[in-house]
C-alpha cells in the first residue's frame, strides 16, 4: 500500500509548501502529489489554483500565468506560504520517494519536462523521483511527447 501525501501534510502546514512536503515524508509518506502552473516567464510553480489567495497580499485574485516568478516568489504574507518551485519540491525529495505532479496550467507540458530533463529525472532508473500527469486525457500523451 502506497501512503501519498495528497499537497503535503496540508492538516499540519500549508499544503503545496516546502514544509508540508517535507512534514509529509517525515510521517512516512511513500509519495507526495501536488499541482503545477507556470508563471508567465516560464517558471513551474506548485500550488493548486490558477489565482492566489487571500494569503497573497494585494496580488489575491490574480493569475499565477499573468505574475512573473520574481513576483511571485516575494507574494506571500509569510515565509510559510511561499509558493515553491517544482524543482524546490524535487529537491527535497527522500531517496525512493515518489512524485505525482498533475499538470493543471494550460500548455506547460514542456516547461515542466524541461525542468525533470534540467534535473536529471528523465533518465530510467538514474534517479528515485517518479514522475506522473494526469491532469486530463490529452497530458499524459503530450507529457511523454515532450521529452
Amino acid at each position: 500500500m502506497e501512503r501519498i501525501g495528497h499537497r503535503g501534510a496540508k492538516t499540519e502546514l500549508p499544503e503545496n509548501t516546502i514544509g508540508a512536503f517535507k512534514r509529509a515524508f517525515d510521517r512516512g509518506a511513500d509519495a507526495i502529489e501536488l499541482d503545477v502552473h507556470a508563471t508567465m516567464d516560464g517558471v513551474v510553480v506548485v500550488h493548486h489554483d490558477p489565482t492566489l489567495g487571500r494569503g497573497f497580499r494585494k496580488l489575491a485574485g490574480r493569475a499565477i500565468a499573468e505574475l512573473d516568478w520574481e513576483t511571485l516568489a516575494v507574494a506571500s504574507e509569510t515565509a510559510a506560504l511561499r509558493i515553491p518551485t517544482l524543482a524546490d519540491v524535487f529537491g527535497i525529495v527522500p531517496g525512493g520517494g515518489t512524485v505525482y505532479v498533475e499538470i493543471k496550467g494550460s500548455d506547460i507540458e514542456a516547461l515542466v519536462a524541461q525542468v525533470i530533463r534540467t534535473l536529471g529525472l528523465d533518465a530510467p532508473f538514474t534517479r528515485s523521483t517518479t514522475i506522473a500527469s494526469r491532469a486530463c486525457a490529452s497530458s499524459p500523451l503530450r507529457f511523454r511527447a515532450a521529452f
